[in-house]
């Protein structure tokens, strides 16, 4: 059992080697079950399980939870590479300060579902990786590239994000920290999502209008840092008609803010993030996207790194599914058009060509006519 300040915060199940994981997870289980983990060890936050060779990690669910194989981790280095061995686990995750940071900060009492949820590895590697650049920023450079996560679609960037933004709001390094979502729906959706993570001495503030949106800006309540807002009505809010005036735009340039931008690969790449950092232009964005656009597929000339700045962290889809934390899939190729049918369209559409430029080969026309 690991004690901080006097309080069992983690107990760890040993098995010998010979000996599954599993069955460590078992007598974790049993424990719960017999009421073990009642009274003053009802304060234990985290389990592991751990045999020489294999490591698990998990939340607590507490006496009314129920626990869930599919929320049992095994710890990963910053290139996602699982740590097995015990000892790097105990000099890793076991380690302080890194033990008191895994109950202090990477642990989140969801209060959608009554769950304590705790954070992979990755999830870790990404929020610190945002809140470790926040903390070097010089603010008083202007147009500063923050950086952007690349974590797979379905590895949980929503609780990553969140995460980021809390750790950044509590280190004071920030004065705002902004949600920009590209989507109304995805905005209320994520809304309700940070809220349900927050704890209760925390504020996730929406944005009804524009007018309430230039309000929080210009707060210095600290129950306006953390901020949800679509990039339309961010775009949107220097408009002549009740935009900022002059001195909201003096007042707000003297805050140190953040954006987090999500799904960082589609409406980021408009026009509307231009007028945005035109008018935050000491703001520093980060990206949390699944797919970001490369020099193989840039969109008007730019890229997720031109856009935002260097990659500070990646979890892909092949990470994804080797860890099984998103499904696998499995590609095949499906023939459209047979060899033999397209000839006899290209033939097709030659014989009924009616002068010597339509007799030009055109694929899509011959398709077309099968």
């Amino acid at each position: 059992m690991l004690l901080i300040n006097g309080m069992p915060v983690i107990h760890i199940e040993l098995k010998r080697s010979g000996v599954p994981v599993s069955q460590a997870c078992n007598q974790i289980e049993n424990y719960s079950r017999s009421g073990v983990f009642t009274g003053l060890f009802s304060l234990v936050q985290v389990f592991v399980a751990m045999e020489p060779n294999e490591s698990k990690y998990f939340a607590n669910p507490g006496t009314d939870g129920k626990f869930n194989k599919d929320y049992y981790f095994h710890w990963a280095d910053f290139n996602n590479e699982p740590i097995k061995d015990w000892k790097k686990i105990a000099s890793t995750l076991l380690s302080i300060p890194m033990a008191h940071q895994l109950i202090g900060f990477y642990t989140v009492a969801d209060n959608a579902d009554g769950v304590l949820k705790v954070m992979r590895s990755y999830q870790y590697n990404g929020a610190n990786a945002i809140s470790d650049k926040v903390a070097k920023i010089d603010w008083k450079d202007k147009n500063t590239l923050g950086g952007y996560i690349w974590h797979t679609t379905g590895s949980g960037k929503t609780m990553t994000s969140f995460k980021s933004a809390q750790l950044i709001a509590n280190s004071k390094d920030a004065d705002k920290v902004i949600f920009l979502m590209d989507r109304i729906e995805l905005g209320t959706q994520s809304l309700n999502e940070y809220r349900a993570f927050s704890d209760e001495n925390e504020d996730v503030q929406a944005t009804e209008n524009r007018g309430i949106l230039i309000t929080k800006l210009k707060s210095s309540d600290p129950a306006n840092t953390l901020i949800v807002t679509s990039i339309q009505k961010m775009s949107n809010i220097n408009d002549e008609d009740g935009g900022f005036k002059a001195k909201d735009i003096e007042l707000i340039g003297k805050k140190r803010i953040v954006f987090i931008v999500d799904e960082a690969h589609r409406s980021t790449f408009g026009d509307m993030l231009i007028t945005i950092k035109n008018t935050f232009e000491s703001a520093v964005f980060f990206g949390f996207t699944g797919t970001p656009i490369q020099d193989e597929n840039q969109k008007k000339d730019s890229t997720t790194a031109t856009v935002f700045g260097d990659e500070l962290h990646r979890y892909s889809i092949a990470d994804g599914i080797r860890d099984r934390n998103v499904l696998g899939f499995d590609p095949y190729k499906i023939p459209t058009y047979k060899e033999k049918d397209l000839r006899e369209a290209v033939a097709l559409q030659e014989a009924k060509a009616k002068d010597e430029e339509e007799a030009v080969i055109d694929p899509k026309k011959a398709r077309s006519l099968l």
